[in-house]
């Protein structure tokens, strides 16, 4: 059993990772509208804000059969990997179009974690634990938004942040 509940919390990192990067865009954007200067481009700022979200619904879509193919555990291997791709690529990103495709990628990585986690959790699980451990990522999920807004705000606490 306590492996169980290792294997669930594992996993639901992913959870945490997809409520930290969809809340970290609300404090981001404004420096990176200036830094892009897409003040007088309100489109492609939104687009750049919803891409993650974009790349989620697209690879939902698919990841279902996918991994009835593949398997769970590679799925979200998979998604680890894109999350850790995007992370690298928007570290790069030299213009507002490699940060979109960064976006994308990271939406492919929350797509899969988000669709596949209570799956994986509930086939992982002995029945009678199985509904606690399958809050476990909607708590992270939630945790990861509290902890992404509780640094905006910390960033927000100097004189004159950058």
């Amino acid at each position: 059993m306590r492996g169980s509940v290792f294997v669930a919390i594992s996993a639901a990192v992913c959870n945490l990772l997809q409520g930290w990067y969809n809340a970290t865009i609300v404090g981001s954007v404004l420096y990176i509208k200036r830094e892009f200067d897409l003040e007088s481009h309100p489109a492609v700022e939104g687009f750049f804000v919803a891409m993650s979200l974009i790349g989620a619904t697209i690879i939902t879509t698919f990841s279902g059969p996918v991994s009835d193919v593949i398997g769970r555990r590679p799925m979200l291997i998979s998604s680890s990997l894109l999350y850790f791709a995007g992370s690298l690529i928007m570290l790069w990103s030299p213009n507002v179009y490699v940060l979109l495709l960064a976006r994308l990628v990271d939406g492919f990585g929350v797509g899969l974690a988000v669709t596949l986690v209570p799956v994986y959790i509930s086939e992982t699980s002995p029945p009678e634990i199985r509904g606690r451990l399958n809050t476990l990522p909607q708590f992270t999920g939630s945790g990861g938004m509290f902890f992404s807004y509780c640094m905006i705000f910390a960033m927000t606490l100097p004189p004159s942040p950058n």
